[in-house]
């Protein structure tokens, strides 16, 4: 008791700007560290809905942001319920100014990552039939350029860390992009939230759905000298990875 009352005296006394500093700088034991292999819900496939907007515009369901994403929502998890799939909002925007939305499909399936690119209504049963893994689908598909594509949990209106912590990092990795010339091999957006919100900064890495929290701007340089350049795991900031249980992500993990 005494120690929620401090901590509320502290919260009316204390500059918000200090708080929102120490969300993205403070450190975690090694104790609690240790428990973010296995943070990650169990998921195969992940579709990441271009909006053409920025994070700060987003709602906080994001669902309701749009009546597209409203839709999308409504057929896939609700009336379809299409199993193990999330839907995200990226903040790129569509290749072509054509009726549609752009959407990036990510997989646990070896190769099969792709762009839908002016998705519509219209092709509902298509992408039924592709997320079902069934034959004959027909959607306008693209493949994907980029080696590596990064997606920076920067959703605000959902949860102030997020969108404290998300810039930050999402402004050093384009500085590493950019400083490593890095531009045609490593790809870059912010998304809506993706569940974990205490883990902030948090960030998604496909093609292998591999995902890091407590991340700061200062992690940036070694996450590119470790995962992107080797391939190799930053085990202290390893949250998960798409395709695995929550078991399977404890184990991954010495």
């Amino acid at each position: 008791y005494q120690r929620r009352v401090r901590d509320s005296m502290i919260l009316r006394t204390k500059p918000w700007g200090a708080f929102r500093r120490l969300f993205c700088s403070q450190k975690k034991g090694e104790a609690e560290i240790s428990k973010l292999a296995g943070t990650v819900n169990l998921y195969t496939s992940h579709l990441l809905v271009a909006t053409g907007s920025s994070p700060e515009s987003w709602t906080k369901q994001i669902e309701e942001y749009s009546p597209f994403l409203k839709w999308l929502y409504l057929s896939l998890v609700i009336k379809h319920k299409i199993p193990d799939l999330k839907i995200t909002a990226i903040d790129r925007h569509n290749e072509t100014s054509k009726q549609g939305t752009d959407l990036f499909f990510f997989s646990a399936k070896e190769n099969n990552n792709f762009k839908i690119v002016g998705f519509t209504e219209n092709n509902e049963q298509d992408l039924l039939k592709m997320l079902r893994g069934e034959t004959g689908w027909n959607l306008p598909t693209k493949p994907l350029t980029h080696k590596h594509h990064l997606f920076v949990c920067s959703h605000k209106a959902r949860d102030i860390r997020c969108g404290e912590c998300g810039p930050k990092v999402y402004e050093a990795i384009l500085k590493e992009i950019t400083e490593r010339k890095l531009k045609n091999e490593v790809e870059i957006a912010q998304c809506s939230h993706v569940g974990g919100h205490e883990y902030a900064g948090n960030l998604l890495c496909y093609p292998n759905g591999d995902w890091f929290g407590r991340l700061t701007a200062e992690d940036i340089p070694s996450l590119f000298d470790e995962y992107i350049s080797k391939g190799k795991i930053l085990t202290t900031k390893w949250r998960g990875r798409m395709g695995l249980s929550k078991t399977e992500q404890d184990a991954f993990i010495p």
